[in-house]
């Protein structure tokens, strides 16, 4: 992730590195928390929480800031001279956390599923030795062909989305959606968790890591089957869905227990 955004490599043992990493789990550890005024808006003030995510997201800006800085004139361009031209837009903090602690947490539960599903990872282990072998590093062309780790990974969504409820989307005028009044201005969760282990969806035991029945379904996580919602539909979906896809594939490749 440091080398797609920043345009560097930086092992764990790097200060900056360390510093990165603890100012994300400032900031996740902030924004997770229990807030009143999520519960009662009228007494937001007497809110520390609210007071926290501020602080957490000032770190996260005094950190990128120094980062922007520290880019030397005359480099090869990458996302950090994109970055500088559009620093607001991009909203810095929303779009590294979205590309980091959820592909993280794909990347974990995967892992768990396959230590508790043996004959599974060791299917998935034959694919990638057949397609890529030990030699080198997946690459983009390779994920195509490895339908098995794909299917994993789909598998892994349905299970454990990285966002249970969707980002909330705002009803700008009333709607009538299968039945449902929707009032202007209402706020609209998608509840993924509760849609990947519904059993009218997936009739085929919901609650167990099966991948295999994603294999030979034209079932994709691009929002066009709405049994399947990891990155969200339509025109406010997910931006860093390719991102999202490749990470796992390559962590499972990568690890030792793989």
């Amino acid at each position: 992730m440091n080398k797609t955004y920043f345009g560097s490599k930086a092992s764990s043992d790097d200060p900056e590195a360390r510093e990165f990493v603890e100012v994300i789990d400032e900031l996740l550890e902030a924004a997770g928390g229990f807030s009143l005024a999520d519960y009662f808006p009228s007494v937001s003030w007497l809110d520390w929480s609210i007071a926290r995510c501020k602080q957490a997201h000032c770190k996260m800006d005094a950190f990128l800031d120094k980062v922007l800085n520290e880019q030397r004139p005359g480099e090869v361009p990458d996302f950090v001279e994109m970055t500088k031209a559009r620093v607001t837009a991009l909203n810095r903090p929303n779009l590294l956390l979205g590309g980091s602690e959820t592909s993280s947490t794909v990347i974990e539960w995967a892992m768990a599923e396959l230590l508790h599903n043996p004959e599974w990872m060791e299917k998935l282990q034959q694919e990638i030795e057949s397609v890529v072998g030990r030699d080198r590093m997946v690459e983009e062309s390779d994920l195509a062909k490895l339908e098995f780790v794909n299917a994993v990974i789909k598998e892994t969504f349905r299970l454990h989305p990285p966002l249970s409820l969707m980002i909330p989307h705002t009803s700008p005028e009333p709607r009538l959606v299968a039945g449902f009044e929707i009032p202007a201005k209402a706020t609209v969760l998608i509840n993924a968790y509760a849609i990947g282990r519904d059993s009218q969806a997936w009739p085929n035991d919901p609650d167990k890591f099966k991948p295999g029945r994603f294999v030979g379904s034209n079932i994709n996580v691009y929002g066009h089957d709405f049994e399947l919602l990891p990155f969200g539909s339509g025109k406010r979906g997910c931006p860093g869905l390719p991102l999202g896809l490749e990470r796992p594939v390559g962590a499972l490749k990568l690890d030792p227990w793989v």
